[in-house]
C-alpha cells in the first residue's frame, strides 16, 4: 500500500507550497499499466504471475480488433510506437504472435466509466480536452480519442484507488506534466529502486538478472483546493524515475 499525505497552500499572490511525506510500499497484486508497458510485450516475454493487470477499456477493445483486422492493427502499431522507445524497432523485431501470447497470460481487467465512478460525470471531458492535438482517433462506435481516453481513465482509477501505474519509458509523465501537477520522486531513494526493481524481476527475465528501466507513478487527489497551477484541477502525479 502507498501513503502520502500533502497540503497544498497558497498566498493572495497565488505563490504555492507542496508539503509532503510519504510511505512507499510496491506490494500489491493489483496494478494499471500504460500503453508503453504493451510496446515492450511486442519484444520481451512476460511470466505467469498473480498480479492483476488494469487497462482502459477502449484501449483493450482496440487490442482485440487489431488481432483480426491489419487497419486496426496498423493503427495499434503506431499508437504503440507513440508510447515506446523508437530504438527498440532498430535492434528488434516485432513479434505479434509475442504480443497476444503474452496477453493471453496476463490476467487483465478493464478500466470503465463505472469502475471509476459518477463522482464528476465530466471527468473525462477534460482528459478529452486537453490531449487532443493528435492523431488518434479511431471508429470506436463512436470516434474515439485514443490518447484522451487512456490517460483520462488511468489518472482517474489511480486517483480514486491509489493504484499504482507501471511504465516502461516516461512518456506518460512527459505528455501530462504541462496538465498536471508533477512530483518526481528522488533517484538516490535506494530502497524504492529496489522495490521497484524486485517487482519488474517478478514479470520480466532479464538478461544478467537486472532489470531494465522501468516507472512508477500513482495519482493522488488534493481535495478541498482551487487550484490555478494545474488545468485538470484536483491531482497530483507523483512518479519514480529510477
Amino acid at each position: 500500500m502507498t501513503y502520502f499525505y500533502f497540503d497544498l497552500i497558497g498566498d493572495k499572490q497565488l505563490h504555492f507550497r507542496l508539503y509532503g511525506y510519504g510511505k512507499f510500499q510496491l506490494d500489491r497484486k493489483e496494478i494499471i499499466i500504460d500503453p508503453s508497458i504493451f510496446h515492450f510485450l511486442l519484444f520481451h516475454k512476460i511470466k505467469k504471475t498473480d498480479i492483476v493487470f488494469y487497462v482502459p477499456d477502449n484501449f483493450l477493445r482496440l487490442i482485440k480488433k487489431a488481432q483480426e483486422n491489419d487497419e486496426d492493427r496498423q493503427f495499434l502499431d503506431r499508437f504503440l510506437n507513440y508510447w515506446g522507445y523508437p530504438n527498440y524497432r532498430r535492434i528488434k523485431k516485432i513479434s505479434w504472435s509475442l504480443f497476444y501470447e503474452n496477453i493471453s497470460n496476463m490476467d487483465i481487467k478493464p478500466i470503465t466509466t463505472e469502475l471509476i465512478g459518477t463522482d464528476n460525470k465530466n471527468y473525462l471531458e477534460e482528459y478529452l480536452t486537453e490531449f487532443k492535438n493528435h492523431s488518434f482517433y479511431i471508429s470506436l462506435s463512436p470516434l474515439t480519442n485514443m490518447l484522451g481516453d487512456c490517460i483520462g481513465k488511468m489518472i482517474e482509477f489511480s486517483k480514486r484507488t491509489g493504484m499504482f501505474i507501471f511504465s516502461k519509458t516516461r512518456k506518460l509523465a512527459l505528455l501530462i506534466r504541462e496538465k498536471i501537477l508533477s512530483l518526481e520522486i528522488p533517484k538516490r531513494a535506494d530502497k524504492i529502486i529496489q522495490e521497484k526493481q524486485n517487482y519488474t524481476q517478478r514479470l520480466f527475465n532479464f538478461q544478467g538478472g537486472r532489470a531494465t528501466k522501468f516507472f512508477i507513478g500513482t495519482a493522488i487527489a488534493i481535495g478541498g483546493v482551487a487550484n490555478p497551477v494545474v488545468s485538470l484541477s484536483g491531482v497530483l502525479f507523483a512518479f519514480i524515475d529510477p
